[in-house]
This record gives C-alpha cells, structure tokens and sequence, in this order.
C-alpha cells in the first residue's frame, strides 16, 4: 500500500481550503459613517458621499479590502496582508496589523474592543493595551459579527462558534451537534446581527436564524432567496424585526410573520412563494437616476436607511419605510 507523507496532506489540504476561500470570501461593499462625513467603501477605493448620494474618490488601495471598520478616528482595512490602519483626518497610512496574514473579517464587541478573524491562524481580541490575544484556534474562519447582548459570533469551516464576553463561555453550533445547537452545514460564510441580537447565518446552501434568546429548539432554517444562484449581499433589519434581503436579484422584505409561520426548509422567496415580498427602489424613494441601479449594500445609521448602488447612494427614514409598508399591507 503506498504511503502519504504528512507534508503531502497538508499540501492538498491548503490547496482545498484556498480554492473554498476564493467562492467563501469576496470584496465587499462597506458603508461607513463618522460623526461629520460619510463613507463607502467598495472593492479596493474609498469614497465620500455627499448629501445627494454622489461620490468622490478619497484612496485606491493596491491590497484586496474585505472589510473596514472606523475606530474613533482611524479607518481599520481587513486585507489579504493584514489590518492596514489609516488616519480618517488627514487620510495618511498609520501601520499595518498582523502584517501579511489575510484577515477575513473584522468587528467590535459591546466593550469597546475589536475582534480579528484571521484567515488561516485564529481568531484575536484586542486587549487593554492595545495588543491582541488569541480566543479561537480554529482553520479556517470566514466571518465574524457582535451583539449588543454581548455576544460574539465566528462563522469557520467547522460551524459557527457564539463567545459571551460576560461568562467567555464558548457555544459550538454545527452539522453534528445536538438540538438547539444545529446547523444543516459547517461552512458558515457569512453572519448578520439586528439590533435584538438575532443573527441570520449564511451557509452554502441554506439560512438559519438564530434568536438571541437561549431557546434550544430547531433554528428555523431557509432553502434559499431567490434561487440557489441568488447572492445575498446584506440583510438588515428593520422595526417590528422584519428584515430586508439585499441580493443579486433585488430587496426582498421578510416580514416578522414569515418567520413565525415558518416551517423547516422553506424557501425565503421564490417565484411560487410568498414568504417575502420584493421591494423595487422606486418603492424604497430611490432617485429617478438610481431606479433601476443594483442596490450592492444598505446599512442603517440613525433614522436613516441608506441603500448603495455604483452610482450612488440615497436614504429613507426607516419611519418612512414602515409607514409605506403598513399601507401596502
């Protein structure tokens, strides 16, 4: 019988894990906000946007950019060569973080301090004096978000990890665990918190959701939205914990009753399901110049929702939007 070197398996394994990484992990849209100005940052270039949704072009990053965050006044780039680290008052590069690994993702926890998903070694807290402490040793992570409950959550290729910063008490929720803690996949490539603590999990093939409470039954979980081809680019929730679905091919509103209704393995949307509802950009007061444009990303600052396009960005109060709703209803 032939045998296989270690080093061998290690090899086909890194190749496997690398050629996932390219479907799992994408550049993504971010809309950021400080306290005067307004950001978007989409691929590798920066912009403003201006009142009128129009932008203009800041930086061009040479570094593939997966994710940005703003910590008080410094822009924080999740790259393919570690946290690259800028000055927002002057637009000056300061230092780069965990300098060449590729970082996947990034958040901030309810204290105050942020949390880094390394691709291939581990996932970091910051600490008090600013350095960082390794609180997951998994390969590979994918993603990572925060809630205001305290709680962070690590999607990897292993299922998704839930760490309370109150107990540090850790939660693996995943394909083999036991009820209350499942998953139909391992591979969690992408996770959404509400302002309840909820979170939607995005999985290869289906969406689970997550409440915030500890109730250990079945998480409701979704075939798809859409189709199987469809990509979801951002869910965002909004009043009475209805959720809006950006995709490739449109917003769709997932009102709360849908998700009370719901039985194992539905579809979210689809063209003989009503479980949602899509939502034009006229609809949602787009300009006539954007009614038509791909909606990329939308992110809530405020009372505010704004929904970003390549061409520009507009806003609607979410007040406005339920209104609409109600009378649509």
């Amino acid at each position: 019988m032939m045998k296989i070197s270690k080093n061998l398996i290690w090899v086909v394994l890194l190749i496997f894990f690398t050629s996932y990484d390219c479907e799992a992990q994408e550049l993504n849209s971010n809309i950021l906000f400080s306290k005067e100005k307004k950001y978007v940052v989409q691929g590798n270039t920066l912009s403003e946007f201006d009142k009128k949704g129009k932008f203009n072009t800041l930086l061009e990053f040479k570094d593939n950019v997966f994710k940005v965050i703003i910590n008080q006044n410094e822009l924080w780039m999740a790259t393919d060569k570690g946290i690259q680290i800028y000055d927002l008052n002057n637009l000056k590069y300061v230092r780069t973080e965990f300098l060449n690994d590729k970082i996947a993702d990034l958040t901030v926890d309810i204290e105050g301090k942020i949390w880094v998903a390394t691709f291939f070694k581990g996932v970091y807290r910051q600490t008090d004096d600013h350095g960082f402490e390794k609180k997951l040793n998994v390969t590979t992570n994918y993603c990572i978000t925060s809630t205001s409950n305290g709680n962070v959550y690590i999607g990897t290729n292993l299922g998704m990890y839930e760490f309370s910063i109150k107990t540090s008490n850790i939660i693996r929720y995943a394909e083999e665990a036991h009820s209350g803690h499942g998953l139909p996949d391992n591979i969690v490539e992408a996770l959404y918190a509400d302002e309840y603590s909820n979170i939607w999990v995005i999985m290869p093939d289906n969406i689970a959701f997550k409440k915030s409470d500890n109730y250990l039954g079945e998480i409701p979980t979704f075939s798809y939205v859409g189709n199987k081809e469809n990509k979801i680019y951002k869910i965002l929730g909004i009043q009475k914990q209805s959720y809006l679905f950006i995709t490739q091919q449109g917003i769709l509103l997932l009102p709360s009753s849908s998700l009370k209704e719901h039985s194992h393995n539905d579809e979210i949307f689809s063209g003989h399901d009503t479980n949602a509802f899509k939502l034009s950009n006229k609809f949602l007061n787009a300009p006539e110049n954007l009614s038509q444009e791909t909606v990329l990303y939308a992110e809530k600052n405020g009372k505010y929702l704004y929904f970003y396009t390549l061409n520009g960005v507009w806003r609607i109060t979410e007040k406005q939007l339920i209104n609409k709703l109600d009378k649509k209803a």
